[in-house]
């Protein structure tokens, strides 16, 4: 699933931007071409609820590396579009809703962290219980 939702934000990403942006998922780099994306999931928690649901909290940082010689002004540039962009995102047949959003510029780098929570069905196979019937005998 968190792949998904990875593929999902690339996906808003590449609509947003187009390909003069290169997306990458999470990995180190020695020489980015830039201006570029990097994508990665930084936490993750999953809570099982009654039955087969199960409650997801993925939060992920998408780090941008500005090309020009004035970065922060494109910083500034593209940090409006991500919020936008990244708000809704489409995972297969599902719409997911960014929960929280934030962006911190360290380094002439912009780290941008959104979070998306949502259920999930799991696809327990295990053999439920089946009524069990005991007869006893009292004395007396």
């Amino acid at each position: 699933m968190i792949n998904n939702v990875i593929d999902a934000i690339c996906k808003a990403l590449n609509d947003e931007f187009g390909n003069e942006y290169t997306i990458y998922i999470r990995q180190k780099l020695q020489s980015p071409e830039t201006p570029c994306f990097l994508v990665s999931g930084v936490s993750l928690e999953q809570k099982r609820y009654q039955g087969k649901r199960c409650y997801c909290q993925y939060t992920f940082e998408i780090q941008y590396l500005p090309s020009s010689q004035a970065p922060i002004s494109e910083i500034n540039a593209v940090l409006q579009r991500m919020f936008e962009c990244l708000e809704y995102i489409n995972e297969g047949e599902n719409i997911l809703s960014a929960t929280g959003s934030k962006a911190e510029i360290t380094d002439e780098v912009l780290h941008f962290t959104v979070n998306y929570n949502f259920f999930t069905m799991s696809d327990d196979t295990a053999d439920s219980m089946e009524q069990a019937v005991s007869k006893t005998k009292m004395k007396g």
